[in-house]
């Protein structure tokens, strides 16, 4: 039986996001300039994470939101929660 060893959670909005758009990982690795399998170990938590210039980097790409597909929800709020105390 193969295990996965994951390092941190997987990304499933983004991984659903370009599944829902009908966009490839080998052209968002192509965009990023890494491999297919680095992208596609980034998106499962096997691999080494994101950098936040290549969060960047995809959200604008992509027109999205780095709150809602890279950063954890208690994070977020703490920071709102911090910025307005």
């Amino acid at each position: 039986m193969m295990t996965t060893n994951r390092k941190r959670p997987v990304y499933s909005k983004l991984k659903a996001f370009l599944i829902e758009n009908s966009l490839k990982q080998k052209d968002l690795a192509l965009f990023l300039k890494i491999s297919k399998s680095q992208l596609n170990q980034k998106l499962n938590g096997t691999g080494v994470d994101f950098t936040m210039e290549e969060a960047r980097l995809i959200c604008k790409h992509l027109n999205i939101s780095g709150d809602e597909f890279f950063f954890r929800d208690e994070v977020s709020k703490t920071i709102i929660r911090r910025n307005a105390g």
